[in-house]
Formats: structure tokens, sequence, C-alpha cells
């Protein structure tokens, strides 16, 4: 009976202990297959219309030159795919931690914001922000990228002429910041996936063909603010816009 027992013992305790070794496993094998998947598409095309223009060989300069805009704007996706998953490596190391340093909220914001004026202006809509001068600890770089992926979401599916407003706030011994905007929404069913990484909730905020991406940038939001032992939440309402929130700790 006591070898039985030790038998059951032993083998409960080996299966604690593979469990998370198996998970890990299984994760990294997703997101391989995702990456590989994501890699893929690009690449593809890339091969297809070079294929096609060598093929015809009566394609002219406007034509050839038409297929080399189009390989530039797929290797430009490539690149914006290869950049956020070393971003992604990047977060998942403990010395960014080591390098946090007091930042303003308000120089953060105003810099988010200059690196998507460019786009809001592309597709009319206009920004609002009302960021107050806030100091949280972190790294400035990440902090910004942050911004600029809920700003460049709310951007992206909001309907020519709205507004995007950029708030911020202090409760207690934390720092609220928020991005609010006037687009389509996220069904329910969606708002629990979209921070997995290539997750891309198509049928409930499709606006548009323009409205492109990988699925990491908010996967890549919500590890920044981990990292700076934050949380962010979207709160959305199918037809009424969506709101994020981040609460980052104020070390003041």
């Amino acid at each position: 009976i006591v070898l039985v027992g030790a038998g059951f013992a032993s083998y409960w305790l080996a299966r604690r202990t593979l469990e998370p070794i198996e998970a890990a496993h299984e994760q990294q094998k997703r997101f391989t297959a995702d990456v590989s998947h994501e890699l893929r598409t690009p690449l593809t095309a890339l091969k297809m219309e070079s294929e096609v223009a060598l093929m015809n060989k009566q394609n002219d300069k406007t034509a050839l030159r038409a297929t080399l805009t189009s390989n530039l704007e797929e290797g430009g996706k490539l690149e914006v795919l290869i950049n956020n998953l070393l971003r992604l490596t990047r977060l998942e190391v403990d010395e960014l931690q080591q390098n946090f340093v007091q930042q303003d909220i308000q120089v953060i914001a105003t810099a988010a914001v200059d690196q998507v004026q460019k786009l809001a202006k592309a597709h009319n809509i206009s920004l609002e922000n009302a960021v107050h001068n806030l100091s949280v600890s972190g790294d400035q770089d990440s902090l910004t990228q942050l911004l600029v992926i809920l700003l460049d979401n709310a951007i992206k599916y909001s309907p020519t002429g709205s507004k995007v407003e950029l708030g911020s706030r202090r409760s207690g011994d934390q720092v609220i910041l928020t991005v609010k905007d006037n687009g389509a929404g996220i069904e329910p069913a969606a708002l629990e996936h979209v921070f997995d990484r290539f997750y891309r909730a198509d049928n409930s905020r499709a606006k548009t063909d323009s409205a492109e991406g990988f699925g990491l940038g908010l996967s890549i939001a919500k590890m920044i603010a981990d990292v700076h032992h934050g949380t962010i939440t979207l709160a959305s309402r199918p037809g009424h816009g969506t709101t994020a929130t981040v609460t980052l700790p104020n070390n003041n």
C-alpha cells in the first residue's frame, strides 16, 4: 500500500511539474505557427506580383512601377511585423524594468500624438489631447508605444470626421489614461480576445479595408502595461465606440 501510494504521489507531483512546461511548449508552438502564417501572407503577395510582372513581357514602365510600389508596401508590412515581434521579445526581458525612471505622462502623450497625427489627418480624424502633467515610473519609449498603439487603433476604426480623445486623471496612487473613439465598437464575444496575439476582431470593428494589421498591437500594449505593473482594459458597445483605459502606479 505504501509503495502504491508513493507511486501515485510521485506521478501526481510529476504531472504538476510537467503541466506548466507542457503549457509553455504548446504556447510556443502556437506562437511559432501564427508567426509563420503572418509572415507567409506578405511573402506570398511579393512573390506572386513579381512573377506576374516578369511573365508579362508587355508590361510598360507604369505597370512595373505599380508592381514595385506594391512590393514596397508588402515589405513595409513585413518590417512592421518583425519590429513588433522584436518588441515583444524585449518586453519579456526583466532588464527593461531596471532602467525605469520618472516619466512625465504629458510629454509621452504629446510624443504619441505627434506620431499618429499624419494618420489622423489622412482619415480626417481630430485628436484631442487632454493629458495633464502626471508622473509615473517607467520606460519612455515603451509607454509612448503603448499610447501610439491605442491611438492608432482608435483612428483606424473611427468614422471619417469624428474625434479621438486622449485624457488622464489621478486616482489615489494611480494614474489613469483613456483613449476614446466613436467607432463601430467591438462585439462582446470578441472583446475578451482582443489582447490575444494575432487576434483581429474583423467582424466587429471592420470599417474599411484600410484597417489592416497583424493583431499584435493590443497584445504588445498589454505587455507594456504589465511590465509597468499596470493594467489595460477596453470598454465597448457595438455602434457606440470604444474606450481604452490604462492604469499605472503613481510613485510620487
